[in-house]
């Protein structure tokens, strides 16, 4: 699972450089924050060449004290059995 979670990590830097990838939670999940920008590619990016065909959950958490909205995408890869999260914030008095 580990080689495969680097292969994943380093195919999405490669592809897209502002990823930062965030701390996994356990052996199957990964964690990218992105730009809003971003969102639109990295997606189709990872349902198209990585296998990641299952949109599961789209999660949006309001930071009020911060003034942001936090979009989180949580796409799935029955192949390989791992979840991948895509995460970005927006600004909550112009999120578009």
């Amino acid at each position: 699972m580990k080689e495969l979670k680097e292969k994943i990590i380093r195919r999405v830097k490669v592809n897209f450089a502002d990823a930062a990838e965030r701390n996994d939670f356990n052996d199957n999940r990964l964690d990218f924050a992105v730009k809003k920008e971003t969102i639109p590619s990295i997606l189709f990016y990872l349902k198209d060449e990585m296998g990641f065909i299952h949109l599961s959950d789209v999660i949006c958490v309001d930071w009020l004290e911060e003034g942001e909205l936090e979009v989180v995408f949580i796409l799935w890869s029955p192949t390989d059995k791992i979840k991948v999260f895509v995460r970005t914030r927006l600004d909550r008095d112009n999120p578009v």
